[in-house]
């Protein structure tokens, strides 16, 4: 593997961190460590008590007058740094690619950007740090005025699936109390939190809550509609609707900071994209098991933590990351990589040497011995495609041979009365039967007369295979692919031929249905069910003498 270090124009054996660069540099830029609140030169230690305390050289922004480089008593820095390329044996890899802040921008009510008062909660961290833009001090961005009374705004953006962020953030009320508290015992502010629900899940946090309140913090459970500014007072009024008595309210306070929802961070589409990893429906890393592997991707040897899984604090993070360093140790110190024995195999009795499996292999896993088809169990992919493709039969599947397949397929339907609808639907394992189960979990219904067969690929599903489920009479037949770009190619490029073959024994082609999901939108699956159940209501039963052909055609 190779790993890019960006260019940071600062030897890190050499530097002291003395700051002299800092002191000369004529460069000032927004300061991000401040949420731009503040400035910096180009030549910066990028946070107090930095690991290495090195600093570094912005040269995106640096002006290159060479003031830094005259006057480092070190010698350490080097404004043509072309950054450096390690080259890396890895063996596992650990996802913690951190969050983002939702734009607050974007919520329009608020008014940020609009109007300097408001401003975030992160903004405010800064704001009482004595490392911050204001030395500890809270003054209003809009003229440096004292702040005496603030609100703070949670589930700002979050828990709206119409417009902004559907999902809990989970840390927000607690880092807000934990400000609210600063802010009213050491700072001697009036703070009132607009609050939706207080969620204090976690060990000493239902006290601190109470401690907030205890302290005189107002709460007002009523999630804030509107926020603007009064011009003759130059205060900010929050409009809300306190929900516990029915009145709603109109309070001028001197600053609002927004709690806003934390959402992935950007480049994690691409990162997923290339290492073939599913994000969830919230655009995080999708785990293996939310409750047996909860730091385990579906990847093997690729585990992810942190704010990499959805949004998390500071103790669940550094629980996570313990987890998914001992995972990534025990999976390295073993000897042996164990890989997984579901790939294709061949019966050199049955093959006859046509070479049709090796032309379809995209991974280059199938080669000839003596005239024999023979498959690379470590290059194989597992795709499958290879299985419907062997004419004679030669090629099958580990753990879903066409054997298990039929008495799947027998156990399932033997039972079917004559005036039942029954639907088989093949569903790939790894993530479509992985959102099948998640509609288990979230206790999401579909029609009971769907049974599920679950399979490596749904590419291993030949015409064979559809017929034997029309012949044991089933009324349509689903196939439910996961997000494999070479399982899609292999399915979708049959699909058409096999409706063909269906129209021809006199069974309507709809009967046989394929959809691509992915595992952020696996609820779809639900309503694919439940639309495929009521199309073939429609439809109706098969006629007996399409039955009888499609037996024949079987042998059966």
């Amino acid at each position: 593997m190779e790993v890019y270090k960006k260019p940071r124009g600062v030897d890190l054996e050499e530097c002291r961190g003395c700051g002299v660069c800092a002191r000369v540099c004529p460069v000032s830029v927004p300061d991000d460590f401040n949420e731009g609140r503040s400035q910096r030169a180009a030549a910066y230690l990028p946070f107090p008590q930095a690991v290495p305390y090195v600093y570094v050289i912005d040269l995106e922004n640096c002006d290159r007058c060479g003031k830094c480089v005259e006057l480092c008593p070190s010698k350490a820095i080097d404004l043509d740094d072309p950054g450096e390329t390690i080259h890396l044996d890895v063996g596992s890899i650990i996802l913690a690619t951190g969050y983002q802040q939702y734009t607050a921008e974007e919520i329009k009510e608020f008014g940020y950007g609009l109007y300097p008062d408001v401003v975030t909660m992160m903004e405010v961290e800064r704001f009482t740090s004595l490392f911050g833009p204001t030395k500890g001090r809270v003054v209003k961005p809009s003229d440096g005025g004292d702040v005496d009374r603030i609100a703070i705004v949670l589930c700002a953006g979050s828990r709206d699936k119409h417009l902004y962020i559907p999902y809990c953030s989970r840390i927000c009320c607690m880092y807000s109390i934990k400000q609210a508290i600063l802010l009213r015992e050491m700072l001697d502010k009036d703070v009132w939190v607009y609050y939706t629900d207080i969620r204090a899940t976690g060990r000493g946090y239902e006290e601190l809550y109470w401690r907030a309140q205890e302290a005189g913090v107002v709460f007002v459970r009523g999630k804030a509609s509107e926020i603007w500014a009064n011009r003759s007072s130059n205060k900010l009024v929050v409009r809300a609707e306190d929900t516990l008595t029915g009145r709603v309210m109109e309070e001028e306070f001197d600053m609002v900071a927004l709690a806003v929802a934390m959402v992935s961070p950007p480049g994690i589409e691409a990162l997923a994209q290339e290492m073939a990893l599913p994000l969830g429906e919230d655009g995080f890393v999708q785990e293996k098991h939310p409750k047996l592997d909860p730091v385990d991707t579906l990847k093997t040897g690729i585990f992810a933590c942190g704010c990499a899984l959805g949004p998390k604090d500071v103790r669940d993070t550094v629980s996570d990351s313990l987890g998914a360093a001992a995972k990534s140790a025990t999976f390295l110190k073993e000897s042996t990589v164990t890989s997984s024995p579901e790939k294709a195999f061949v019966n050199p009795e049955a093959c006859d040497g046509c070479e049709d499996c090796i032309q379809v292999c995209p991974s280059d896993a199938i080669s000839m011995s003596s005239q024999k088809a023979s498959v690379d169990p470590f290059q194989c992919t597992g795709c499958g495609g290879c299985v419907p493709e062997c004419p004679t039969d030669a090629i099958d599947f580990k753990n879903a041979t066409r054997d298990q397949i039929t008495a799947s397929l027998k156990g399932l339907l033997h039972d079917k009365r004559e005036d039942e609808v029954r639907l088989i639907a093949f569903v790939e394992k790894s993530i479509g039967y992985t959102g099948v189960d998640f509609l288990g979990l979230d206790r999401t219904t579909y029609p009971s007369n769907v049974r599920v067969v679950s399979v490596p690929s749904t590419a291993i599903i030949g015409l064979k295979q559809i017929l034997q489920a029309f012949a044991l009479e089933a009324d349509g037949v689903l196939m439910i692919e996961g997000e494999h770009d070479i399982d899609e190619r292999f399915t979708r490029e049959r699909i058409d031929s096999y409706k063909d073959e269906l129209d021809d024994i006199d069974i309507d082609s709809m009967r046989l249905y394929y959809n691509l999901v992915q595992l952020p939108s696996y609820k779809n699956i639900a309503r694919i069910f439940e639309l495929y159940t009521s199309t073939i209501d429609d439809l109706g039963p098969i006629e007996p003498d399409a039955l009888e052909a499609v037996r024949e055609r079987l042998g059966i």
